[in-house]
């Protein structure tokens, strides 16, 4: 025999020995042949959605099989009386003598079974104990998908999670390393990883390899850019936090120690341009900084004493966050109509509303892309001026200039603006900007803080807008949330919960998608970002309800009547399309948006 085929057969054993010794049971529920009978398979990965074995027999295509979760410390098996379809991950029809397949897990009440299970641990509500990852290298953690998360000296054993079924051989190995009998608890992949990624990011300046604290700022910014991380944020204690800011949700980063977080601090202070010794007053500056992938990043920090020390935040601006256009944003075509023809006419106000991180900036940079601006003049008033454009006057409030909204107030409408935007209304002397620039006759865009569209001038009115002047000038308003992107690598169908649907005004029982993990996603199951947006114009019946100060509950009513298509709507139909999932959906959307 040669070694090929000795190697082969030599892995053949092992499988079905591991098969045999820990795994699932699985019964053919459909297709010819054993109808019934009870087979063993080796689980390699599982999760609360799904599950992927490698069976040891061939099988027919979307073969219907009954899974029997068994062993692992359960007092009998736990089994999951509903059936679901099987198929191959690489889409063949063709089910091969130890296949990998996969199963999307049966819903409803079999589903809740499921996961109730006492071998799924919840790991984002469990003190993880960071003195174990010595013993385990992080390469086999990631590889065998394993994150150990409690000693316990009781009984002399480290517990660990994973999501992935193990023979004997690999418990052996396990207890070698750490010299203790261990115990496998089972979570979903995705908090597996997350969890590996929590305790393999607490690490030394020196274990990064980053000996000065430019080579840890450079290691730092390398991952951010590789996590597609909007910002940083730098939490100081002991030890001191690094965290990411990726597609709107903060991500757990490497820890370092108090001395080395000093080091890293003093080092981006000097980078952009900040006083090292100051550390007892709010400081803002800014760098600029060249991936390996050659992308310019243009990043603007600042700092701020907290009780632990300095809080320092980087904003990550670069060429991947260049301004899109206004139909690749998420808006519907008929709301994409409505926002051009407001933004292209000469005068009139348009707010775009929505709370931090919504995503405003990008809309207001998205709809001065389609203004002309050769024959018009555009001036733009920002804190701070995240992009630059050409042929547009850009105004930086609080920049080296250290111009403030009051100053700019008495000089900005000399400069004979044609178009004037306003970076965020938010406080009297922003509010008087937007009013003064109405009055003179520009066109006047805005962003501003509000719940949804039908509450953004009554906001205005109690910030002390004139009524007078808002009723005259408004004439269009745009709410917007961000929701994050199922990752299409990995999405696996699932049934929408009966509360999820009555909340999202969609039909019981709907099929559609959940998050899973993968690679691509960084074992989040997201990957992106994607627009929800509602869109209303204001026309006479709308200005009568500004003059009388009407609650915003009315001028909900009368955009209801005339057709307003709301954030949940938008909402609803990406989660119909697949493009999210309900609960993202829910978690994005504002409650007032939502009937129960």
């Amino acid at each position: 025999m040669s070694k090929r085929k000795k190697d082969e057969g030599s892995k053949r054993t092992v499988a079905k020995r591991e098969a045999n010794e820990t795994g699932c049971t699985y019964r053919v529920l459909g297709g010819s042949g054993g109808h019934g009978k009870e087979r063993r398979a080796a689980i390699l990965d599982i999760s609360t959605s799904s599950a992927r074995i490698a069976v040891n027999e061939q099988l027919e295509a979307h073969a219907r099989l009954e899974l029997i979760v068994s062993g692992f410390g359960l007092s009998e098996p736990a089994r999951v009386h509903g059936s679901a379809s099987w198929c191959r991950r690489d889409g063949s029809t063709d089910f091969s003598h130890e296949a990998a397949v996969d199963l999307s897990a049966p819903s409803g009440e079999d589903l809740k079974r499921l996961r109730s299970l006492p071998m799924f641990y919840d790991l984002r509500h469990i003190q993880i104990d960071h003195d174990l990852v010595a013993a385990l290298p992080r390469g086999i953690a990631q590889e065998l998908r394993i994150a150990p998360f409690r000693f316990d000296p009781g009984t002399d054993t480290v517990h660990l999670a994973t999501s992935r079924w193990h023979g004997r051989q690999t418990l052996d190995t396990l207890r070698k390393e750490f010299g203790h009998p261990v115990q496998l608890h089972y979570a979903p992949m995705r908090d597996v990883m997350s969890a590996i990624r929590f305790l393999y990011g607490t690490i030394s300046v020196q274990e990064s390899g980053a000996s000065t604290g430019s080579a840890f700022l450079a290691n730092m910014l390398e991952e951010a850019d590789r996590l597609r991380a909007s910002d940083i944020h730098l939490q100081p204690g002991d030890p001191c936090h690094v965290r990411y800011r990726v597609d709107g949700i903060m991500a757990m980063g490497p820890k370092l120690e108090p001395e080395h977080y000093r080091g890293l601090v003093n080092r981006i202070k000097v980078e952009a341009g900040m006083d090292i010794a100051e550390q007892r007053a709010a400081q803002d500056g800014h760098f600029e900084w060249e991936t390996p992938s050659l992308k310019h990043r243009d990043i603007r920090v600042a700092s701020v004493p907290t009780v632990l020390g300095e809080h320092v935040s980087l904003r990550l601006l670069g060429e991947g966050d260049r301004p899109g256009r206004l139909d690749a944003l998420g808006l519907s075509e008929e709301q994409l109509d409505m926002l051009l023809d407001a933004v292209n006419r000469p005068e009139g106000l348009v707010l775009v509303t929505g709370p931090t991180g919504a995503g405003k900036t990008t809309t207001l940079y998205a709809a001065l892309r389609e203004i002309d601006r050769i024959d018009r003049h555009v001036i733009t008033i920002e804190d701070p001026a995240e992009h630059k454009f050409a042929n547009v006057t850009q105004i930086e409030l609080h920049g080296p200039t250290k111009m403030t909204a009051g100053n700019v107030l008495r000089s900005v409408l000399r400069h004979d603006p044609d178009v004037l935007v306003v970076g965020e209304i938010r406080d009297t002397d922003t509010l008087h900007i937007a009013m003064q620039s109405a009055l003179s006759g520009a066109l006047t865009l805005a962003a501003m803080q509000a719940d949804d569209a039908p509450s953004a001038p009554v906001r205005l009115l109690h910030m002390g807008a004139p009524a007078y002047v808002l009723a005259s000038n408004l004439r269009l308003v745009v709410a917007q949330r961000l929701m994050r992107r199922l990752c299409e690598a990995c999405r696996r169908p699932a049934e929408v919960l009966e509360k999820e649907a009555r909340l999202l005004g969609l039909e019981p029982g709907l099929e559609a998608y959940e998050p899973a993990a993968c690679a691509e996603c960084d074992y989040s199951g997201y990957r992106g970002r994607v627009g929800a947006f509602e869109v209303l114009p204001f026309g006479a019946v709308a200005r009568e309800l500004i003059l009388k100060g009407a609650p915003a509950s009315e001028f909900r009513n009368v955009a209801a009547e005339s057709g307003l298509v709301t954030m949940r709507d938008r909402a609803a139909a990406y989660v119909r399309a697949g493009i999210t999932d309900a609960r993202e959906a829910l978690r994005t959307v504002p409650l007032g948006a939502v009937g129960e």
